[in-house]
């Protein structure tokens, strides 16, 4: 649940979850975690008015397989999350060339 949702007080409560869950469980995304959430996504705006974060969406789909598991349930299949790598900030070299350059401009005076 969004920031936003947390705020105005509107949650996307267990059973409006599972529903939506069980509705894009399995082959219905084949392996396109991005057609999941967008499809996850829409249906928690449809019943809160706010975006999914996806973090909690992963979380969330994380936890309900475990609970499954525990209890000995069929666990539903979902895409597999693509991990997303960091930004790389950029080297020393790389800033000081930048600076050497001209391309950033310097707001400090020498005295």
């Amino acid at each position: 649940m969004s920031k936003k949702a947390k705020a105005a007080g509107v949650k996307w409560d267990r059973m409006d979850f599972l529903k939506a869950y069980y509705v894009n469980r399995g082959d219905v995304h084949g392996s396109d975690w991005d057609s999941f959430y967008d499809a996850m996504n829409d249906a928690c705006l449809a019943v809160t008015g706010s975006a999914l974060d996806e973090n909690a969406l992963s979380m969330r789909v994380g936890a309900a397989k475990s609970y499954a598991a525990k209890a000995g349930l069929e666990q539903w299949d979902t895409p597999v999350r693509p991990r997303k790598a960091p930004p790389k900030p950029p080297s020393i070299a790389d800033l000081m060339a930048q600076i050497a350059n001209g391309d950033i401009e310097l707001d400090v005076v020498a005295k």
